[in-house]
C-alpha cells in the first residue's frame, strides 16, 4: 500500500504507429508492455524519481526518460507518442517536442 503522502505522476505513451511496439521500463524494478498500433499505454509512478523506457520496433531501438523528476517536475501528467521517426514529449498532449530518434 502506498503513503498518501507520495505524489504521483501519470505518463501516457500513445503508439501511433501501424505495428506493435515494445516499450521497457526501469526503475526499482521493470514493466514490460507490448503495446498495439494507436493504442494509449498509462503509468502511474511516484513523482521523486526519474522513470527510464526503451522502446524497440523492427529492430530499431530509442531509450526515453518517460519521466524526469527534475525536467518534468511540477507537471502531473507527461505524454509521449510513438511515431515512425522517434519518440515525442508534451505536458499538454498538444504540444509535442521530438526528444528521441530510432537507432
Amino acid at each position: 500500500m502506498q503513503s498518501s503522502n507520495v505524489s504521483l505522476v501519470t505518463i501516457f505513451i500513445r503508439n501511433n504507429l501501424h505495428d506493435d511496439v515494445k516499450i521497457t521500463c526501469y526503475n526499482g524494478g521493470s514493466g514490460i508492455y507490448y503495446q498495439h498500433p494507436h493504442t494509449l499505454l498509462q503509468i502511474k509512478y511516484a513523482a521523486h524519481q526519474s522513470y527510464n523506457c526503451f522502446a524497440d520496433w523492427h529492430d530499431r531501438e530509442g531509450l526515453f526518460s518517460a519521466y524526469d523528476h527534475q525536467y518534468d517536475q511540477g507537471h502531473h501528467f507527461v505524454y509521449r507518442k510513438v511515431e515512425k521517426d522517434g519518440l515525442y514529449h508534451s505536458w499538454d498532449n498538444k504540444n509535442f517536442v521530438k526528444k528521441v530518434g530510432w537507432k
